[in-house]
């Protein structure tokens, strides 16, 4: 027969037990973190090969449709419609220089994704421009665990 253990012995072992229960907590976090890390550094490097790659109308019509993504995350959904039905809304909700740009994007899209012609840098400069634009738009409209969930687990930005 054994003894039955002391009260001391037994709130040692309750620590024990709650002190490694903590460390494979914190390990499984941090493993967690290190692959959403890796994760997002490998989506967003891809992402800017496309903003930067030789071709300008690719660049472009890339960059217009993170732009795009970036404005149905605002609440701007556009459907299977055109993204010329956004014109008004955008206008209403942020001013007639936001649609005019936003106009100007757009025709640009249209001309990077239509055209045979090649385009200028100044014309993805201009489109970036707008995406810088609805990003920060994004930034200062959402609360702080929707711009998490973007940056962390969507990898929007």
């Amino acid at each position: 027969e054994q003894p039955e253990p002391t009260g001391g012995a037994m709130v040692r072992i309750i620590l024990e037990t709650m002190f490694w229960s903590l460390l494979i907590a914190l390990g499984i976090i941090l493993v967690i973190f290190l692959i959403l890390w890796l994760r997002r550094k490998l989506l967003l490097s891809r992402k800017k090969k496309k903003f930067q790659s030789q071709n300008v109308s690719d660049a472009a019509a890339w960059i217009y449709a993170d732009a795009a993504a970036l404005l149905e995350k605002l609440g701007f959904d556009r459907g299977n419609g055109s993204m010329r039905d956004l014109a008004k809304p955008l206008e209403d909700k942020y001013g007639t220089e936001f649609a005019a740009q936003f106009h100007a994007a757009t025709d640009l899209n249209d001309y990077a994704m239509f055209s045979s012609h090649p385009m200028e840098e100044e014309h993805r400069k201009a489109v970036w421009c707008f995406h810088s634009h609805v990003l920060r738009k994004l930034k200062s409209e959402l609360k702080w665990y929707k711009r998490l969930w973007l940056k962390w687990v969507r990898c929007l930005y």
